[in-house]
């Protein structure tokens, strides 16, 4: 079996068993994601449509990128032969961008321009993502909702549309809004910072850092040599006009507003690795190249 079409077969299974009382299905997909492995029938399918000089060639990614919208058509399908569709809450969304890079080389598997970067990296190409609802006769049909929100929002919006009051002490320490009301009206808004925390290191990324979302600016402060970076998002959505010595003021007072908020948070800084040895920074891409020719 193909793990993307057994998970879904497993989730269609869930939903059969509890279409006569309302239910609640968590649904972490696993695709697209490493190892870069599709289903043979549908590698062959999109090999047959690689075009050299487009932004996307790589088939292998396509199958599975294919694989995941087939299986998410396939629970669309079974709500609907129980006639669940109109009475269902759908949310899609994914945990980070595409991959495009590790260890500061292109593995060319896909690519999220107009955003810089993707998957582990401190820019847009790594943190914006699809958020799509489906809520028949609640979520206006077609529209598009320009407020920026995060995923810690999810836990408190679903208590909230499913009427579920939770823990009370656990949901006073939750990191997040209820989004509902943008749900009946996309033109609603919620005044607040996003916070981002990175304090280590991925393949894919540009060392530990921090962030913060204000309005239209985007402010990251690098941790190993605490620089920083300021965008605005409205005119440069590829980030690629630093705006942190033009705008002195703006990134001292968001610098200082992310200091704020990792002290309120308890944030975990990244500590000096007293075993780190410079010499042995090349047994990473060795060894990299040597899982990839196995």
């Amino acid at each position: 079996d193909f793990l993307t079409d057994y998970l879904t077969d497993r989730a269609i299974d869930v939903i059969d068993e509890n279409k006569e009382q309302p239910f609640f299905l968590y649904f972490a997909y696993n695709t697209p994601h490493t190892p870069i492995q599709g289903r043979k029938d549908l590698v062959e399918y999109f090999r047959s449509k690689v075009k050299i000089d487009a932004i996307h060639t790589n088939p292998i990614y396509a199958a599975m990128v294919a694989s995941l919208d087939q299986s998410v058509g396939r629970i669309v399908q079974r709500l609907s032969e129980h006639d669940l569709s109109d009475n269902t809450v759908l949310i899609f969304l994914s945990d980070n961008g595409g991959l495009t890079q590790r260890y500061g080389k292109r593995d060319f598997f896909t690519e999220n321009l107009p955003l810089r970067r993707g998957k582990g990296s401190a820019y847009e190409g790594g943190v914006r993502v699809p958020w799509i609802v489906k809520w028949p006769g609640v979520v206006p049909a077609g529209r598009q909702c320009e407020q920026p929100v995060i995923s810690t929002d999810l836990y408190p919006t679903i208590l909230a549309i499913t009427d579920v009051e939770g823990d009370a002490e656990h949901n006073a320490a939750v990191d997040g809004v209820d989004l509902s009301a943008m749900f009946r009206d996309p033109t609603a808004s919620v005044e607040r910072n996003l916070f981002w925390h990175y304090p280590h290191y991925h393949a894919g990324g540009d060392g530990p850092y921090s962030a913060i979302r204000s309005g239209d600016y985007r402010l990251i402060e690098f941790h190993e040599d605490q620089s920083v970076r300021l965008f605005d998002l409205s005119r440069d959505i590829g980030e690629k006009d630093d705006l942190s010595s033009k705008l002195p003021g703006k990134t001292s007072e968001l610098r200082k507003k992310l200091a704020e908020w990792r002290i309120s948070t308890g944030a975990q800084m990244p500590t000096v690795n007293p075993d780190y040895d410079p010499g042995r920074e090349s047994e990473v891409s060795k060894g990299q190249k040597a899982r990839k020719r196995n």
